[in-house]
């Protein structure tokens, strides 16, 4: 018997990059690798490059990214594979949880993922995986307006309640293939002893053997690999079986999408909270439950907060841009393509076609008021509510995203938000006493992490011996003039540099001198007006440093003095 299946993998990731450098920090809970993207790509993403032609999967834009950047084979297999098959879904650009979205954020994120998607795979998607499968009608209608055919949701999120293929009651168009709930759940949580290959196949020959024709099952991808070690042979194995026609829902939409049979939406419902949506805002008892006697009453606040601050965020935006933008909504939706690529020429083809007028400084100022509506949208990301603690390292993504929003809205408009979402943020308690509250947590982690132009420059000329030009983080520095002087074992220079960043395109002049011994290499910012005076102070400092050691450091100290 032939059992005709499709198996849907759902691969995502938050955006861990610090948001000033768009380097991912080092998470020591990822040990031996450097973070957990790195370690679920070895793990889980590179293991199942071959079978990606047999599976449904989608991938989202924040993982894609990292991906490029870090990872640029696997994710050139990915590319490859997806872009041969066609049998991948979108997915909205940041991971939120849209029922919970006003109707602008829902365009602007269905946009962009599906924007980020053709530029990557390189043509429209047909279907979209919505956030955390997050479902209301007004996200429905979102999709369909978007272009978008079809979407997937669990069998209890249409009111017919049974697996199927379902034409949505209430939109023109769309359908949604509600997969076999009960049959995926049983995969997620099974015992790894399951996902020996032979068991695996075993266990799915039968179970199909009890359904109809055809049966749709939805994971996350990352199951097979990371969360269930041996995962990736298991689907390889069953791939491979003779028994099973795996096909995509691409392909399964095209076959039966005059077949579809009617249905309404569960509204507000989703696939990892009993709750419907309250996993995301409030203390509904959902829980990874690895911490026993824990509360999640820190969700209630940490909503707020966010929510509080984009109110504020697009106060702002809507206020300023029409004095940039010709037309401020169209450049948020293109915005994307700057995000996704972060180079000087999508920056530029992005300020021809959407600035009202040129200038260094007005290009500036117009690319901090949509990089501002960029991080308050990243703020949003699901995983920063779905965790057992306000102390996680997925709700610090949140923070790290609303204080590159605050600052950027600090820069455009003078307006200081810090306080008031400190103070919202101060009613989250910690289920750990030694981190205090929500507040607390954002100012000993979070806070930190904050890198002006200047600190990226000084850490990029101390981690690097650079002879010309290179990309450190978000800003491209170029060493344009060095001298050098050495004295009992110490190598004094100092350096003229000209560095722009990725983000803001914003371009500094500015002086340092460098310090580098036995006993490390030290930076520091020299706050001069002009070359000339730069020349004088440098001609003065290494003819100390050749004349009187003492002196020459002393002299330095007080240079560097703030």
């Amino acid at each position: 018997m032939l059992r005709k299946l499709t198996i849907h993998c759902h691969f995502y990731q938050p955006p861990r990059e610090n948001p000033w450098t768009e380097q991912v920090e080092v998470e020591k809970s990822a040990f031996p690798y450097k973070n957990w993207n790195e370690r679920i790509a070895h793990e889980c993403y590179s293991r199942l490059v071959p079978v990606l032609p047999f599976l449904s999967h989608n991938w989202g834009p924040t993982l894609l990214k990292w991906m490029r950047r870090e990872m640029p084979g696997l994710y050139e297999d990915v590319r490859r594979q997806v872009s041969r098959h066609r049998n991948a879904l979108m997915q909205p650009y940041y991971h939120a949880i849209l029922p919970l979205c006003d109707s602008l954020d829902k365009r602007i994120l269905l946009e962009w993922g599906k924007r980020s998607f053709r530029r990557c795979f390189g043509y429209f998607p047909l279907g979209v995986w919505l956030p955390e499968l997050a479902v209301d009608l007004e996200t429905l209608k979102a999709a369909e307006d978007a272009g978008l055919r079809f979407a997937v949701l669990g069998s209890h999120q249409v009111k017919a309640g049974v697996p199927g293929l379902y034409r949505i009651c209430g939109l023109r168009n769309f359908c949604v293939f509600a997969f076999d709930r009960s049959l995926s759940g049983k995969i997620a949580f099974a015992p790894c002893e399951l996902f020996e290959p032979k068991s695996f196949v075993k266990f799915m020959r039968d179970a199909l053997g009890e359904r109809g024709p055809y049966t749709v099952i939805a994971l996350d991808g990352e199951t097979f690999g990371h969360h269930k070690k041996g995962g990736d042979k298991a689907l390889k194995a069953l791939v491979g079986d003779g028994d099973f026609r795996l096909t995509d829902l691409n392909g399964a939409y095209s076959l039966f999408f005059r077949h579809f049979r009617e249905s309404e939406v569960v509204e507000n419902t989703s696939w990892s909270c009993a709750h419907g949506i309250e996993r995301w805002r409030g203390d509904c008892g959902c829980n990874t439950g690895a911490h026993p006697g824990w509360n999640q009453r820190w969700r209630v606040p940490l909503r707020e907060a966010v929510d509080w601050l984009k109110a504020k965020i697009d106060e702002i935006f809507f206020s300023l841009s029409p004095e940039y933008f010709k037309d401020p909504e169209k450049a948020l939706l293109d915005y994307v393509f700057v995000v996704d690529g972060r180079n000087f020429r999508l920056m530029n083809r992005f300020l021809r076609k959407h600035l009202k007028r040129t200038g260094k400084k007005f290009s500036v100022d117009a690319l901090k008021l949509v990089e501002m509506k960029n991080a308050a949208l990243a703020m949003f990301t699901s995983c920063g509510w779905f965790f057992d603690d306000i102390s996680g390292i997925e709700s610090q993504i949140v923070m790290r995203y609303a204080k590159r929003a605050m600052e950027l809205a600090f820069d455009v408009s003078s307006t200081f938000l810090e306080g008031g979402f400190l103070n919202i943020l101060s009613k989250a308690e910690s289920n750990v006493k030694e981190y205090g509250t929500g507040k607390d947590i954002y100012l000993r982690f979070v806070a930190p992490l904050s890198k002006t132009h200047e600190e990226q420059v000084a850490q990029a000329l101390k981690e690097h011996e650079a002879k010309r030009a290179f990309l450190y983080g978000s800003v491209l520095v170029e060493v344009v003039e060095r001298r050098k002087s050495f004295e009992a074992g110490v190598c004094f220079e100092t350096l003229k540099v000209l560095s722009k960043s990725v983000i803001l395109g914003d371009e500094r002049s500015s002086y340092f001198i460098r310090l580098s011994s036995a006993g490390g290499r030290f930076v520091f910012p020299v706050d001069v007006d002009s070359d000339e005076r730069w020349a004088e102070l440098q001609e003065r400092l290494h003819e100390a440093m050749k004349r009187d050691l003492i002196g020459f450091f002393l002299e330095v100290f007080t240079l560097i003095q703030p």
